[in-house]
C-alpha cells in the first residue's frame, strides 16, 4: 500500500516523537511496578533461571544460568549439570530460551506491528488524541502505516478466519465485518471503500478487531518476550550485574535495562525473570511451524503412496517468540523449501505416550544428499539436530520400524530455521 493511500493527517500521534514507547509519568510508572508480576518464590528461583542458548550452527546448550550482557556483548552461561562456565560472543548466539518460565495471564487487547511486536494493553486517550497504553511501555503512538492488527473489546484475541488481500478488515461487536480502507481511528473508526469511495463510520466502542492489510517490516536488532505476551524490539541493552562472575558472588535477581527501538532513548527496567525470550539476531531466525510443508505418506511395503496424508501438529500458540513443536505421524516424506545455507535447529523426540510400539527411522535430506539417519525407540528416543541445509530443500524421511506404523510420532521441539549471517 503506498502512502497516499493514508492521508498524513490520519496518522495518530501523541507527539512528535515517532512511533514507539513514550515516556510514563512516574506516579503511573510506580503503579504498573506495584501491580506487576509476583517475584518468584526462592524455592522456585533456581528452576527459573534454566535456559536453552541457541547458537547461530545450530546447536543448543542448556545451562542452569544464562546472563546476556548487553554492554560487553557477550553471553555467559553455567552449564546445566556442572559448575564450568562458559561464553560465546553475541556474533554466535541467535537465541535465549527460559522455558521454565510460564506466561503470566492472557491478555486479550493487542496491538501488532507490521514487524511482529506485540503490545498488550488498551487504548486510552490524552490531550484529544488516541494512543494504545502499555503497561509497562507507557504510551505508544498509534499509526495506521505501522499496525498489523489492534484487538479491543472482548473475544477479539483469536484466530478470524481468511484475509481479503485487498484491503483492512474491522471487526464488530454484533460480528459484522466491515471490508475496506481504514482511514481514520480515534473516536471513530472511519472505513472507505476500495469499489466506490463511499465511507462508513462506526464508533470505535463497537469495534472489537481490526486487521490491516499487511506490509511486513524488518524486526529490529535485538527482541524480547516478556511472559506477559508483550514482544518489543530494542536498539540495545544492559544487565545489572553486568557479568557471570559478579551475578554468583552476588547471588541477586537480574535485571535488565532495554532502549526500545522506536525514537526513545529512554531506558527501562524490568526483572530478567520477567522475560522468557530473547532474540540477538531476530532477522534470521523462522519458526518451523510457521510454514506448511509437502507431505506424502509413504507405504514402504510396496512402494505405493497412501490415499491419506497426515498433517503436522503445531503446538500452543503461546510458545514464546513463536517457536512452536511440531508433530508428525509416520511413515511419511516431509518436505520444506528453504534459504539455501539455512539451518534447522531443534530437538527431536519420540514422545513419552508413544514408546511402547513407537519405533521408526528419521533420515534427514538436504535435497538427495542425506545428512543423518537416527533410530527411534524407547531406549532411543532423543536426537539433537543442527544441519545445514544447502541445497534449499529440507527433507524429512519417516521410515518405519519394528512394529510397522504403529505410534511412529516425530515431535521437533521448538524447531527454528536459521538463515545465513548477511
Amino acid at each position: 500500500m503506498n502512502d497516499s493511500m493514508r492521508p498524513f493527517a490520519t496518522v495518530l500521534l501523541v507527539s512528535a516523537i515517532a512511533a514507539g514507547a513514550l515516556a510514563m509519568p512516574q506516579e503511573e510508572a510506580r503503579r504498573v511496578r506495584s501491580s506487576g508480576p509476583a517475584t518468584p518464590s526462592a524455592a522456585g528461583e533456581k528452576s527459573l533461571d534454566r535456559a536453552e542458548i541457541v547458537l547461530a550452527d545450530g546447536r543448543r546448550v542448556l545451562a542452569e544460568v544464562a546472563l546476556p550482557a548487553g554492554d560487553r556483548q557477550v553471553v555467559e552461561w553455567r552449564r546445566a549439570g556442572g559448575d564450568r562456565d562458559d561464553s560465546a560472543p553475541f556474533e554466535q548466539v541467535v537465541a535465549i530460551f527460559w522455558p521454565e518460565r510460564r506466561p503470566l495471564g492472557d491478555p486479550s487487547a493487542t496491538l501488532v506491528s507490521q514487524s511482529g511486536e506485540r503490545y498488550p494493553g488498551r487504548t486510552d486517550r490524552a490531550a484529544g488524541a488516541l494512543r494504545w497504553m502499555h503497561p509497562w511501555l507507557g504510551p505508544i503512538a498509534i499509526d495506521l502505516e505501522r499496525i498489523r492488527s489492534i484487538e479491543i473489546g472482548p473475544g477479539a484475541a483469536g484466530e478470524s478466519g481468511p484475509r481479503d488481500a485487498e484491503g483492512d478488515r474491522v471487526h464488530l461487536a454484533n460480528g459484522d465485518v466491515l471490508e475496506g480502507l481504514v482511514t481514520e481511528l480515534d473516536r471513530e473508526c472511519v472505513v472507505e471503500s476500495l469499489s466506490d469511495g463511499s465511507t462508513r463510520r462506526v464508533p470505535l466502542e463497537v469495534v472489537v478487531r481490526i486487521e490491516f492489510l499487511e506490509n511486513p517490516q524488518a524486526p529490529g536488532a535485538i527482541r524480547l518476550e516478556a511472559r506477559d505476551g508483550t514482544v518489543v524490539d530494542a536498539e540495545r541493552f544492559r544487565t545489572t550485574p553486568s557479568s557471570l562472575r559478579e551475578l554468583v558472588r552476588r547471588g541477586e535477581a537480574v535485571s535488565i535495562s532495554i532502549v526500545p527501538s522506536g525514537g526513545t532513548a529512554r531506558e527501562i527496567g524490568l526483572p530478567l525473570r520477567d522475560f522468557s525470550a530473547l532474540l540477538l539476531a531476530p532477522s534470521r531466525i523462522e519458526s518451523l511451524a510457521a510454514i506448511d510443508p509437502e507431505i506424502e505418506a509413504i507405504d514402504e511395503r510396496d512402494g505405493s503412496v497412501r490415499s491419506w496424508i497426515p498433517s503436522p501438529d503445531r503446538a500452543d500458540a503461546s510458545a514464546p517468540i513463536g517457536a512452536r513443536d511440531v508433530e508428525f505421524s509416520g511413515p511419511a516424506r516431509i518436505r520444506y523449501r528453504v534459504a539455501k545455507g539455512t539451518v534447522l535447529s531443534t530437538v527431536a523426540t519420540l514422545p513419552d505416550t508413544m514408546r511402547r510400539f513407537g519405533d521408526f527411522e528419521l533420515v534427514l535430506l538436504d535435497g538427495r544428499r542425506e545428512v543423518l539417519r537416527h533410530r527411534f525407540s524407547r531406549d532411543a528416543p532423543r536426537l539433537e539436530i543442527a544441519a545445514r541445509i544447502d541445497s534449499g530443500e529440507l527433507v524429512l524421511e519417516l521410515r518405519e520400524g519394528r512394529y510397522g506404523p504403529v505410534q511412529d510420532r516425530l515431535r521437533l521441539e521448538a524447531p527454528l530455521l536459521i538463515a545465513p549471517a548477511r
